[in-house]
């Protein structure tokens, strides 16, 4: 095994990007891993929310959904905006978000219990 150097780390391009078809909105969306901050803000949301499941989708395609340079694509601000979307589409790009990050139910229910 290689022990990598401060540099090396900080340089990994670590972050990994898939393009979910979303049908309902006529093309793709791209989903990207959660930073280390995005997730920390993720949690924090659901922790202010007393874990409410309303718009539970649309405040993790926030987190994870980026444009073509893996900025950002929505801000909080669109949250009320995208739970009125088709809930087949958020829940198809929640479910590729959720294996792409490696965030089980399991995980989702220790947040909760933390």
């Amino acid at each position: 095994m290689t022990i990598l150097s401060r540099q090396q780390i900080l340089e990994a391009d670590d972050r990994k990007k898939i393009t979910v078809n979303v049908p309902e909105w006529g093309g793709g969306i791209i989903i990207s891993t959660m930073s280390g901050t995005m997730r920390d803000v993720w949690e924090q949301t659901l922790q202010k929310s007393n874990f409410s499941l309303e718009n539970m989708r649309a405040r993790f395609l926030v987190a994870v959904a980026v444009d073509e340079q893996g900025e950002p694509l929505f801000t909080m601000d669109d949250v009320e905006a995208l739970g009125k979307k088709s809930s087949a589409a958020l829940t198809r790009c929640m479910v590729a978000a959720q294996e792409l990050n490696a965030l089980t139910n399991n995980d989702l229910e220790d947040i909760a219990k933390n």
